[in-house]
Order: C-alpha cells, then sequence, then structure tokens
C-alpha cells in the first residue's frame, strides 16, 4: 500500500482571490501527526494552505466535489474508521461519512455520484470500490477484488469504472450498470493511481515498479511508457485548460 499519496487536482471554478485560483492543484498530504490540503500554482513557487487538522493519518486523496467548489478528501492508513470529508474553499471541514477502509482514491462518476476506491480493511480483508452518496454518507459495494485497489478513474466514454490494483498491478474495467469485472491488462507492476486521458481515450497510470513512471494503457489494454521518473509515482490528475472541455464528457477542442 502507498506509504503517503500527494493527489493532485487542478481548481477548475472561480474563488475567492485568497483562495486557490483556477488552474492551481490541489495536494494533499499527510504525517504521523498532521495532515493537510495545499493549494500550488502550475509553476509550483506558491504554496497555499487551505486546511491543516493536527491529527494523525494522511489526507490520501482528493478530488472536486459535484458542485465543483468544494473538496472532497479522505484519511487513510493510520485512521480506522476512514473519514470522508467535504472542504470548502475556505477551509470549513465536515465529515460526511466513514469507510471501515482505508481510502485510497476518489472520482465523481457520469451520474453525480462520488466514487471512493477501497485499500486495506481491517479485520476482514475485503477491497472495493464504492458509490458514496454525500447528503447521507451512505456507502454501497459496487465491486469486490482479491488485491487491493489503489487508485480509480472513469472511462468517460461509456462511463464505466477503471480501478487500478496495487498488488497484482492489475488494470481493470468494471461496466457502468452491470458492474461486471474484466481486466484490461495486468502484470504492470505495482499500480498507485490513474486518470482518463481525453485526447486519447486511454488511461494514464503511476506506478512504483518495475520502472517507476507514468505509463499509457489503451481501452484495449495496450500499454505504453510515458515517462519513467525517479522515486516514486503516486498519483496522477487530468486538469482543465481554459476553454470549452466539458469537465463532465472530457470532450471539446480544449481537451488535451
Amino acid at each position: 500500500m502507498k506509504p503517503r499519496l500527494f493527489a493532485c487536482l487542478g481548481v477548475l471554478s472561480a474563488l475567492a482571490p485568497a483562495q486557490p485560483l483556477p488552474g492551481d492543484w490541489i495536494l494533499s498530504t499527510g504525517t504521523s501527526t498532521t495532515g493537510g490540503l495545499y493549494s500550488v500554482t502550475p509553476g509550483g513557487t506558491v504554496l497555499t494552505t487551505i486546511v491543516t487538522l493536527p491529527i494523525p493519518g494522511n489526507f490520501n486523496c482528493v478530488t472536486m466535489e459535484r458542485n465543483n467548489v468544494d473538496l472532497v478528501t479522505a484519511r487513510s492508513i493510520t485512521v480506522s474508521p476512514s473519514p470522508i470529508m467535504t472542504v470548502s474553499p475556505f477551509g470549513v471541514v465536515a465529515t460526511v461519512a466513514t469507510s471501515s477502509a482505508s481510502v485510497t482514491a476518489m472520482d465523481v462518476d457520469q451520474d453525480g455520484r462520488s466514487l471512493i476506491s477501497c485499500g486495506y480493511q481491517p479485520g476482514g480483508g475485503i477491497y472495493f470500490v464504492g458509490a458514496l452518496d454525500l447528503p447521507t454518507g451512505a456507502i454501497t459495494t459496487l465491486a469486490s477484488f482479491l488485491n487491493a485497489p489503489n487508485g480509480l478513474t472513469l472511462d468517460h466514454d461509456t462511463g464505466d469504472y477503471i480501478p487500478v490494483l496495487f498488488t497484482e498491478g492489475s488494470v481493470l474495467r468494471v461496466q457502468r450498470g452491470t458492474v461486471f469485472v474484466t481486466t484490461l491488462v495486468t502484470t504492470l507492476g505495482s499500480l498507485s493511481g490513474a486518470d482518463f486521458e481525453p485526447r486519447t481515450g486511454s488511461f494514464v497510470v503511476t506506478r512504483f515498479s518495475p520502472s517507476p513512471g507514468v505509463i499509457r494503457v489503451g481501452p484495449t489494454g495496450v500499454v505504453t511508457t510515458i515517462a519513467a521518473i525517479t522515486g516514486s509515482a503516486n498519483g496522477v490528475r487530468w486538469t482543465t485548460r481554459p476553454g470549452t472541455c466539458s469537465s463532465a464528457t472530457r470532450r471539446g477542442p480544449s481537451c488535451s
């Protein structure tokens, strides 16, 4: 499992000047004593604190809420149950649900549901992708796996859910509606994160090993290397450019 995840997301909505601006990245971090969310400009020169909490456990992932203003984040690894929280642009934190498993990734599906990808579950060893209904905090299991999903994205062409498994190095497809599970490709190494690539319809995947870096997995499972890095590639998140690219379908002239 990940010792720490630095998830990042481009802020898509216009916020107050003192808050994160459109095009900034949101980082989720954690240590043994604190966790926090921070905004960073695209050039990486400015770091602004959105919120920190003086309790142990990582902020293991972050995504936008369905209102495209608030953030959704979760604490995990050292915290059980894992609280799932919304964070306003002004740093107001509200716990909306708890998960008995360590939450490793989050996304919003095309039906407007917040999805969570769960890793280690104390006492049960169950790994699943769950649908999170933020207004009620209810979590529904969509699919279960033998090994931990360490990342999650959507196929924005089909609406299918795409989890990546850390231990066996698999990229799976969970069909929207039927939740039938198929394997796109396996034995790729220790996979840590994934996102949809609008211009190709492929999935960009990060991995720890055997060659740390970023790979591209096509809709039919064809794998190509994008970049090798030094260190552990822990996560990846697409961000829109200003223009007409739809954040719901990720299609349009400026999607790239």
